[in-house]
Formats: structure tokens, C-alpha cells, sequence
């Protein structure tokens, strides 16, 4: 279990990340207003987010570890232990980046 919470943090971890520079670059070349640059960020985290948590419930029951190793009472508690990790990483990762745009 522990193996899927850290694959699934990194993988929202990395994807935010990825966002933020695209959206960084962008706002540095003037492609985007900073205002603009904002509500991406928020929209493109939240979107992530809703994404991980979409592989948590549906994706997890699926795999190998949640139909073969985890009995349906583990399988619950991981999928909500992912969804509610996943949603404050990517909540606090988000929120973390966007004090940039805020006080300039």
C-alpha cells in the first residue's frame, strides 16, 4: 500500500510540476497575463487532481493488488487514503506555486 500512495503522490507531484512550467514559461514570454496564468494553474491542478482521484476509485479496484492482494476492506481505506492524499498534495502544491502570481 505504501508503495502505491508514493507512486501516486509522485505522479501528481510530477504532473503539477510539469504544469507549472508550462505555465510559467508562458506567462514569462507574455503568452499569458498573469490573471490568466492564475486561473490556469487553478484549473490545471484541479483537473490533475480530479484525475487521481478518478485512477484511486476506479483504477485501483482494477489492478492486480486491489482484485488479488487487498481484502475489500483495505481496498476502501486505500482508495480513500489516495484520494485524500492526492487532493492535499496537489492542493498544497498548487497553492504553494500560486503566491507567485499573486503578490507581483
Amino acid at each position: 500500500m505504501a508503495g502505491y500512495f508514493v507512486g501516486s503522490l509522485i505522479v501528481t507531484w510530477v504532473l503539477s510540476s510539469a504544469l507549472n512550467s508550462v505555465v510559467e514559461h508562458a506567462a514569462m514570454r507574455e503568452w499569458l497575463n498573469r490573471d490568466k496564468a492564475f486561473i490556469t494553474m487553478i484549473a490545471g491542478v484541479l483537473m490533475i487532481m480530479l484525475a487521481m482521484i478518478g485512477f484511486a476509485i476506479w483504477g485501483l479496484p482494477d489492478s492486480y493488488i486491489g482484485r488479488e492482494v487487498m481484502t475489500p476492506s483495505q481496498l476502501s481505506r486505500t482508495m480513500y487514503t489516495s484520494c485524500i492524499l492526492n487532493s492535499l498534495l496537489a492542493l498544497g502544491y498548487c497553492g504553494f506555486q500560486l503566491r507567485r502570481f499573486v503578490g507581483d
